[in-house]
């Protein structure tokens, strides 16, 4: 993983999050230098992309990776293999030889430490896993990749499942126990979930129904105080391992930051990226910034049609529903989503 890279993760953590408190980790930016040196592994990327065609394989190249070299694994897709290989442009593409081993939890971490060459984990994250999680192949190359520390948690409810906020006090609670018996609290940002586990929890009756994250709640202390962030795999084999060499191997030029909020609402004002932001993130890519009231739906298709997202960064501030979203001018849907680049992208889509 680059350093430039490294530091751009860490700083749209403690840029674009206007809700965080002093306790946040990362809500101070001046610390995110030293913490994103934690983060470094020095292994260098190998020219070349590996195709696999089952698990079993994937787990097996996994495994080559060591402490000094790494590169990018995927599982075959005839959509996402090709829009990687564009973007990445390996010297090699080699399809791996079948393997009919059985993939479950105990392969999954042996091909981690096989992965690490010795290296101990770094303590800066740790990725979630469970037996039979549809994500375990993606928390398997998160935690290879980035060295992390893999932790075994099992859930009795599983993704679709929304748990009443009496369950969602134990799981924050088990997961502070969990991840504390492996490593330091104080030493711990991110949390990568790759268990299946729940992904909505009703509140207490005493304040607005409604489907709220787990994500966000979790990984906190009694007084609603963060110890981590907590990011997620989903889709499935395919997917969460696309999702995590992205992540890994992918470096984005351009960035595009739409937003609807107008910077003094009362509300939604604070989530405006202001000069500032957009300054920072003008040190890693070129932006194109398009904000209220200029963030119409107008806007919006003249940039992202006919050729689609051509963006490694895409920042929508918007609000709406399952199957829509607003802009400063006009109503858009889901169809208004085009086909893409591999993108690091980031909705806040309120409601």
């Amino acid at each position: 993983m680059t350093r430039r890279w490294t530091t751009l993760a860490l700083l749209a953590v403690a840029l674009l999050a206007p809700a965080a408190t002093a306790q946040d980790p990362l809500s101070d930016p001046a610390k995110v230098g030293p913490r994103m040196a934690a983060l470094e592994t020095g292994r260098k990327v190998v020219d070349r992309l590996v195709v696999c065609f089952d698990e079993g394989s994937f787990l097996r190249e996994i495994g080559k990776w060591d402490a000094e070299r790494y590169w990018p694994v995927l599982l075959w897709d005839s959509h996402l293999v090709p829009k990687f290989v564009s973007a990445f442009g390996p010297e090699q593409v080699l399809l791996a030889k079948p393997d009919a081993r059985k993939v479950g939890l105990e392969a999954a971490l042996a091909a981690i430490g096989e992965a690490r060459g010795g290296e101990a984990a770094r303590p800066l994250g740790v990725v979630l896993l469970a037996e039979g999680s549809p994500e375990l192949l993606g928390g398997v190359a998160v935690a290879a990749g980035r060295m992390q520390t893999p932790i075994v948690l099992e859930t009795e409810k599983k993704h679709a499942t929304r748990i009443p906020h009496d369950e969602m006090e134990a799981l924050r609670k088990r997961l502070r126990t969990a991840v504390g018996k492996v490593v330091r609290l104080e030493d711990v940002d991110f949390v990568t979930v790759a268990n299946d586990m729940p992904f909505a929890y009703s509140p207490p009756p005493d304040v607005h129904p409604g489907a709220y994250t787990v994500d966000d709640a979790a990984a906190r202390e009694d007084d609603l105080t963060r110890w981590a962030w907590i990011g997620r795999l989903v889709g499935g084999p395919v997917r969460s391992v696309y999702m995590a060499m992205g992540a890994l191997f992918l470096r984005p030029e351009k960035a595009l930051v739409f937003s609807r909020y107008a910077p003094n609402h009362a509300a939604f004002g604070p989530y405006d990226p202001k000069p500032p932001v957009l300054e920072a993130l003008g040190a890693f890519f070129e932006v194109e910034a398009v904000r209220h009231p200029k963030a119409t739906l107008a806007r919006w298709r003249e940039i992202q049609w006919p050729a689609g997202n051509r963006f490694g960064f895409v920042f929508v501030n918007s609000s709406g529903g399952a199957t829509s979203w607003s802009t400063s001018k006009g109503g858009a849907t889901h169809f208004d989503v085009p086909d893409s680049v591999p993108a690091v992208v980031h909705y806040t889509h309120s409601g």
